[in-house]
């Protein structure tokens, strides 16, 4: 049995079985699952390494039967995002952005590096949309999807987009701005390659009580 020790950021956990939970890490090489045995059982010692957005290196045991996840060091939990509604329903943007993008086993080093910035950004930072959205676009450069298309079809988002993109600090948006633009990429996303991140709808109601 091989061991290693990779970092990552939970991005799902899931139960499995009777006291166990598989979760997905976003690496530098893809989305890479670990079983978490005897996690959902009292006094567990590896149930903080198994909660969503932990960043933490993790240590792994790869056998048959997948990896085993052995133990680990937390790097960053992410705390502001746990206690602020409107930081934890962008968060979970991002969070199904990646799955929807990426898949296993692939070179993903760039994006993570972005991935952790952008984590920090949304939890000490006071942008939290602007920030999912700069994240968004950087992932859709993956699949060969940019906000060119938008110039003709949507001025008003592909302004937003170019903004947030580019970093322009000379440009100011409000949330509902910087949200329909988001809404806008998601659209195009859904019509293009055909499929939907539902917490963006979840967001939408939250940060303007729809």
């Amino acid at each position: 049995m091989m061991n290693g020790t990779i970092k990552g950021i939970v991005i799902r956990a899931t139960d499995y079985r009777e006291k166990d939970k598989i979760i997905n890490v976003f690496t530098p090489r893809g989305i890479v699952p670990f079983v978490v045995k005897g996690v959902r059982t009292p006094g567990a010692k590896l149930k903080n390494l198994s909660s969503i957005m932990v960043c933490a290196d993790f240590n792994y045991q790869c056998g048959r039967s997948g990896n085993i996840l052995s133990g680990g060091e937390i790097i960053e939990s992410f705390y502001p995002c746990w206690v602020d509604a409107k930081k934890y329903a962008s968060v979970m943007i991002c969070l199904e952005t990646i799955e929807k993008f990426f898949t296993r086993e692939e070179d993903t080093h760039d994006e993570f590096i972005c991935f952790i910035k952008t984590m920090a950004e949304i939890a000490y930072g006071d942008e939290p949309i602007k920030r999912v959205l700069y994240f968004c676009l950087k992932c859709a450069e993956r699949i060969g999807c940019d906000y060119s298309y938008f110039e003709e079809n949507d001025p008003s988002a592909y302004h937003v987009m170019s903004s947030v993109y580019n970093e322009v600090e000379t440009d100011s948006f409000n949330e509902k701005e910087l949200f329909s633009a988001l809404k806008s990429f998601f659209l195009f996303c859904k019509n293009e390659f055909g499929f939907s991140v539902h917490s963006v709808r979840e967001a939408e109601k939250l940060f303007f009580a729809l």
